[in-house]
């Protein structure tokens, strides 16, 4: 596809509600039969969206993958994303997004297995947040601005498999 235009905001407004978090319904494991479905998957990757990230998509509070790769969004990663947690995708690779991540972006979202943030032109450092996202994988913040020190966190994430941060300053 090739969407274009900005990345319209009532997306946020989309299936809210939804079956409780402990009926499954995760990446691995379909929902049971019956239970109401609600948007899980928000995969908008590979277009020409542009502007920024509306703030209304932390509203999707059963969303379990957000893809906005390779778009041509800009500004910073709104606070609001914080409230997705559920998400355990995050990838967000691939755009013009800029400033440092918001204090307290990671802090719930603890279902995390994938943050993708490479390829942008985020600032400041990884978040110390990442050391309670105790499901993390993989961590991917390379090709950015980022100029802070690790932080001593990046020990606590039992399941990490990759960090990859090259080519920042």
């Amino acid at each position: 596809n090739k969407l274009s235009g900005p990345l319209p905001s009532e997306l946020g407004m989309l299936n809210s509600a939804g079956p409780p978090y402990e009926l499954g319904c995760g990446i691995d494991d379909p929902c049971p039969i019956g239970v109401q479905l609600k948007m899980n998957d928000l995969n908008v990757g590979h277009n020409s969206l542009l502007g920024t990230i509306p703030t209304q998509l932390g509203n999707l509070m059963h969303l379990r993958i957000l893809d906005l790769t390779e778009n041509n969004l800009t500004g910073t990663v709104p606070i609001e994303l914080g409230q997705l947690t559920a998400l355990q995708v995050f990838y967000l690779r691939q755009n013009s997004l800029s400033g440092s991540l918001p204090s307290g972006l990671l802090h719930n979202m603890t279902e995390l297995r994938y943050v993708m943030l490479q390829e942008n032109l985020l600032e400041g450092g990884v978040p110390t947040e990442v050391g309670r996202l105790v499901k993390l994988s993989n961590l991917f913040m390379y090709s950015n601005n980022l100029n802070q020190p690790l932080p001593e966190e990046l020990g606590d994430m039992e399941n990490i498999r990759e960090i990859r941060l090259q080519d920042n300053k």
